[in-house]
Formats: structure tokens, sequence, C-alpha cells
């Protein structure tokens, strides 16, 4: 089987994907494509059994709910709260879980310029769904390669840097990960990754894929309800302890 990892940016220039093939018990970099419009990356998602996407797939519900009222009442609906208040209109309900599970807060998608991108994976699961799009257990699942690194500890001691900002960093980062012996085959891909971030997590949001469809990753859980995450969407993290089964799932 194959899984595809996206990281989508909110132009093509720096959106990156990548193909992992998955075959008895190895994981293969089959390709890595960078500079991708929202056209070119619908084949490769066809022709994937799961997709891991890094882009937010909705807004915080209290978000919209206010905009909306705003735009048709001409009032805001809440009352301000500096903490509270600010945090339901920047923070989904994943997130939050994410914040409280991992300790990293995702960016908000709609007070952050990540939001530009959310407009452009809402236009490219359009594209590719055709009719309503299952934004919790369809084939494109939302992914957050920051906290996947997390969560499966392979940061290790905190970085002098950003992995995003430093190749050394990603270098060490790929030499564990693909350690002689292990289950992970960079190919010829490894350099790519090194010199751009977004090809480093295109290849975690196809990992973290391939947790979310074999049941590697946390579910939503029960105390959300489905229908605020049907809207909002919800990222697909790790467990900690799946990163040597991931190549075992079937």
């Amino acid at each position: 089987m194959q899984t595809l990892g996206i990281d989508l940016a909110s132009r093509a220039r720096n959106t990156a994907a990548c193909v992992v093939e998955w075959r008895q018990g190895t994981a293969r970099v089959a390709d890595l494509r960078a500079g991708l419009s929202n056209d070119e990356l619908l084949p490769l998602m066809h022709s994937a059994a799961v997709v891991g996407l890094d882009a937010p797939f909705g807004w915080p519900d209290a978000f919209a709910d206010a905009v909306r009222h705003w735009g048709g009442s001409g009032r805001w609906p809440l009352a301000w709260d500096e903490k509270a208040g600010s945090e339901a209109l920047r923070l989904r309900a994943t997130d939050q879980w994410v914040w409280k599970t991992i300790g990293k807060q995702p960016l908000s998608v709609s007070s952050d310029r990540i939001g530009i991108t959310a407009w452009r994976a809402a236009a490219l699961l359009t594209a590719f769904g055709g009719t309503a799009v299952d934004r919790v257990h369809g084939r494109v699942r939302e992914v957050y390669p920051g906290a996947a690194l997390i969560a499966w500890d392979l940061l290790g001691p905190r970085p002098p840097s950003s992995y995003k900002r430093d190749p050394a960093v990603r270098e060490s980062m790929l030499d564990k990960m693909a350690a002689k012996g292990g289950w992970l085959d960079l190919d010829r891909h490894r350099d790519q990754m090194v010199t751009s971030d977004h090809a480093f997590d295109a290849l975690i949001s196809a990992l973290v894929a391939r947790a979310a469809d074999g049941a590697l990753a946390w579910a939503p859980p029960d105390d959300i309800p489905r229908e605020r995450l049907q809207r909002e969407g919800w990222i697909w993290l790790p467990r900690p302890d799946s990163w040597p089964r991931l190549a075992q799932e079937s």
C-alpha cells in the first residue's frame, strides 16, 4: 500500500508531497515532489490509500458562529474575555486536545496566517471528495508533523534551533529515523529532506497517515461531539509507542 504526505502551504512553491510505499515490514520513500498546485496534488491523492494533509480542516465553532452572527445581525454574540473567550475563538477542540496531550499548541486557524492554507485545503478537499468531505475518518487525515515528532520522541532533547529552520537538525533526525537495519528507506530523497523543511514535513505527514490508518494514532475522545468534529476537523496524533510498529501494521 501507499500513503501520501502533503505539506500544504498557501502557495504552490512551498508545497511538497511524499509517497511512502509499505510492504513486508518495510517502508520506502517512492516519490518526493515540491512546488505543487492543487491540480498536481489531486492525482497523487487519488493513487494513495491514505493521505496525511498538514493543514487545518476547519475553523473553531465559536469563531464561525460569532462571525456569522456579526455579519447577519450586526452584533457580536460573545462578551469579551481575554483568556477563555479568546481561546475559544482561536482554537478548535482538536487544537486544545493536542495542546493538553502533547504540550504543543497548534497555530490558530482563525487568527494566524495559516488560515490562508486552510482556505486552500478546503478547496483541495472539495475537489478531491466531490461531495461533503469526512473531516475525521476519510481517506484524507489532518496531521501535524511538529506534534508527531514530539509524540514519537524524535526530537530528543530540545534542539538548539527549530528543525524547520536548521538543516542540521533535520539531518540528525533523518539519521535516527532511517538508521541502518531499520524499516525506513529514504532511497535517493534524503538530501532533499535535509535541504527542505517542506519535504521533511511531507515525509512525516505520510508516516502519520500510516499510523492513523493502522489504529496507531489517537482517535477523538467521546466527550467531543461528532458533529463538531465534522465541522472543525481532527488532528491525528500518533501514539508514543507507535514508531517501531508502523511497518508491521496491516
